[in-house]
């Protein structure tokens, strides 16, 4: 949807499910539990970036150096320079797509 809208290239926020990462009946979330997860009402903002959608020509421009991918300054190094040569890009927050989850 977002790539139709013409973003080249974008980040979204995750959601953090508060509680840990057990279902309603206390057993560790699997993939059989996305229906509960996505329908949760006990979620959080959360301040980082996680996920990241850029087109190719953009990404091959990317330099990030010697930067340890772990690191908390990877995802702003990243962001600067993907929307440096992005011609549409864009931040999405937490709640506004409803995308991306971490338990």
């Amino acid at each position: 949807k977002q790539i139709r809208a013409g973003y080249d290239n974008f980040q979204i926020n995750r959601q953090t499910v508060i509680g840990g990462n057990m279902n309603s009946k206390g057993d560790p979330y699997t993939v059989r539990d996305l229906d509960e997860i996505f329908a949760s009402q006990e979620l959080q903002l959360h301040p980082g970036t996680d996920c990241f959608v850029i087109r190719r020509n953009i990404f091959e421009k990317v330099d990030m150096g010697n930067i340890f991918l772990g690191t908390s300054h990877f995802a702003n190094m990243l962001q600067v320079q993907t929307s440096y040569f992005a011609e549409k890009a864009r931040k999405f927050g937490s709640f506004e797509l409803n995308a991306t989850y971490h338990l």
